[in-house]
């Protein structure tokens, strides 16, 4: 998987760099980004699989000490695309900005083009959260004594177990940052940024990014008191997906050439007058 995984990241990101100028661009844009952003998660996947640079040590006992599955359960609807059979935030969020796109621009184009975008955002913070949680290596809460001793319960669960070991990629040293809360945040600001951009309508907007902010704080909490992360924890993952999924949406709004360098809502509207991201693919 590793090996694949950087095969696919280095092969998607050549491919990335073609910038199409003849009247198959659409077309070809939207390949672009999906190989692109399939490449970013064969690289997520090749990350995960060398496993962060420390594998033992425990957290100091710092008073964070908590463990509630439900918290967990509800955190994962939000945060992670595997759950729920589908039916959570971030695959129904990437599925819902394409229909609302393609029925309101009459444009099956235009809906592609909203979806591949915050897949690709997802795919960007994907691989930047991943390496990250590698270089930090910090260890999770209940890997303290101060936990093993409050909750002996969970030490000796599946999960924890399994997230001790290789299979589980040594994820009880991979606190920092939340991945969770990143992927909410790059999937929902990444929509809100993209509503945006379509127009002056400050009230869309407004509520938009409200939405993407509560539910990115609501991930965080529930993260915390699942007992896996701590506080400083889902902050960083907050900002760090808030940050790639306002700057990879507003990347495709941006025209290059001329004296035109601000967003506009013709950017990302398909079909109509002005070409998809001229950027096509460059991270």
């Amino acid at each position: 998987m590793g090996v694949m995984g950087c095969v696919l990241f280095c092969g998607g990101l050549a491919a990335a760099q073609v910038t199409p100028a003849d009247t198959t661009y659409r077309i070809r844009y939207h390949w672009t980004e999906a190989v692109g952003s399939a490449a970013l998660f064969g690289g997520y996947f090749a990350l995960r699989s060398l496993g962060p640079r420390q594998r033992e040590g425990t957290a100091p006992s710092d008073g964070v000490v908590q463990w509630d599955p439900v918290a967990a359960a509800y955190s994962d609807l939000l945060g992670d695309p595997r759950s729920g059979l589908g039916f959570n935030v971030p695959v129904l969020t990437t599925v819902g900005i394409g229909l609302f796109a393609g029925m309101t621009d009459d444009s099956t184009r235009s809906g592609i083009t909203h979806s591949l975008i915050v897949v690709e955002a997802v795919a960007v913070n994907a691989v930047t959260t991943e390496i990250l949680k590698l270089v930090i290596s910090r260890p999770r809460p209940y890997t303290s004594d101060e936990f093993q001793n409050a909750y002996p319960q969970a030490v000796v669960s599946t999960e924890v177990q399994a997230s001790m070991t290789e299979e589980g990629h040594f994820s009880a040293w991979k606190s920092m940052p939340s991945g969770h809360t990143s992927m909410t945040a790059a999937t929902l600001f990444s929509a809100a940024t993209l509503l945006a951009m379509r127009g002056p309508q400050p009230m869309v907007s407004t509520t938009a990014y409200c939405v993407a902010g509560a539910l990115t704080a609501t991930t965080g909490y529930l993260r915390v008191q699942a007992g896996v992360h701590y506080p400083g924890d889902v902050a960083v993952g907050a900002m760090l997906g808030a940050t790639i999924g306002v700057g990879i949406a507003g990347l495709h709004g941006v025209f290059v050439g001329g004296d035109q360098t601000h967003a506009t809502s013709e950017s990302v509207m398909g079909d109509r007058e002005v070409s998809l991201l001229r950027l096509s693919g460059h991270w």
